[in-house]
């Protein structure tokens, strides 16, 4: 059996993520897992969005139908134009490298892999991994087939075409009410307070065209970050205070810089013209963001300029604690 899997599921616009809408959506799909056997007294298998779970990777995650952004923000993805898990089926879930997929790379041939849904657990074990290119033919198990797609390389915060796929290969089918383990609570995330006159509009990627590089997490990251989208939206919220530092600067308006980064002094050559990808770097100690540095350069007056931005959580608000040029 062949799945031809494209290139084309990247972060790169992610912006505006809510705490809530993964965990919400856990809990539903959970709920409904439950109660299959419930309404009558024959559970039926109902295939369709359910829970995915990887206990080598303490994972337990939502999947819904589809690909866009607003599914992979939170959930993981599965590919309409291919089956629901099952015995003799080719079934793709995807998700971004820095999300739920995070530490996919991690997993070992015959690792176990579960698809919960309501009044069945459909069983995986991993066979292989590997690193594709778009539109690639993959061969998938005659017994069935499970591939989870993420981004190669699996920090990357930009289009990438190349996809890390685990192949799994079906083994059983457990009918009747499923056993779903409950996940831990998504991890708080600062936020970014923007002061009156600034939209979230304004501060979006989408709105500041800059090349994305890398996301570096370093630190002593709990299971309960790396395996949620707390990554990505600590990430998104760092870059709406470097983009509001620089609309402050471009429309001559300090008390926007002076919320965003209190007592810092903010260069006018922060809004220069972008001249190499922005890489994001945060420091977490357990489910506790330390703090994020986004590292990039400018040209501003016919000079190339190197800098790096640093926000620390102050509450649950995110400020920006310095603005340095580097060498």
């Amino acid at each position: 059996m062949l799945l031809a899997v494209g290139g084309v599921i990247y972060p790169l616009i992610w912006q505006h993520h809510q705490n809530s809408a993964g965990q919400q959506i856990i809990n539903r799909d959970i709920g409904q897992a439950r109660s299959g056997g419930t309404i009558s007294k024959v559970c039926t298998a109902r295939p369709g969005p359910g829970v995915l779970v990887i206990p080598a990777l303490g994972l337990t995650a939502p999947v819904e139908q589809g690909l866009s952004d607003s599914v992979l923000e939170v959930a993981i993805g599965h590919d309409p134009s291919t089956s629901w898990p099952g015995p003799g089926q080719s079934s793709l879930l995807a998700g971004h490298d820095v999300g739920y997929l995070s530490q996919d790379t991690k997993l070992k041939t015959g690792d176990a892999i579960s698809y919960i849904e309501p009044c069945a657990t459909v069983n995986f074990v991993v066979e292989r991994q590997v690193i594709s290119k778009p539109y690639q033919q993959i061969t998938v198990p005659p017994q069935g087939g499970l591939v989870l797609d993420s981004c190669w390389p699996t920090d990357a915060l930009w289009y990438t075409p190349e996809r890390y796929l685990v192949i799994a290969r079906y083994v059983s089918t457990t009918h009747g009410s499923p056993v779903v383990p409950i996940p831990p609570a998504s991890p708080e995330v600062p936020v970014v307070n923007l002061p009156p006159g600034l939209t979230l509009n304004e501060v979006s990627l989408a709105a500041n065209a800059w090349p994305m590089g890398n996301l570096l997490i370093t630190g002593t990251p709990s299971t309960q970050w790396v395996q949620s989208q707390a990554a990505l939206q600590a990430e998104s919220h760092a870059l709406e205070l470097f983009f509001g530092l620089r609309r402050s600067i471009a429309e001559n308006v300090p008390a926007w810089s002076a919320s965003l980064a209190p007592g810092v002094s903010v260069p006018n050559w922060l809004a220069g013209v972008p001249n190499s990808p922005l890489n994001v770097t945060e420091e977490v100690a357990g489910t506790a963001v330390a703090h994020i540095a986004l590292s990039s350069s400018v040209i501003s007056l016919g000079r190339t300029v190197h800098f790096t931005v640093t926000a620390v959580a102050v509450g649950s608000a995110l400020l920006v604690t310095s603005v340095q040029q580097v060498s």
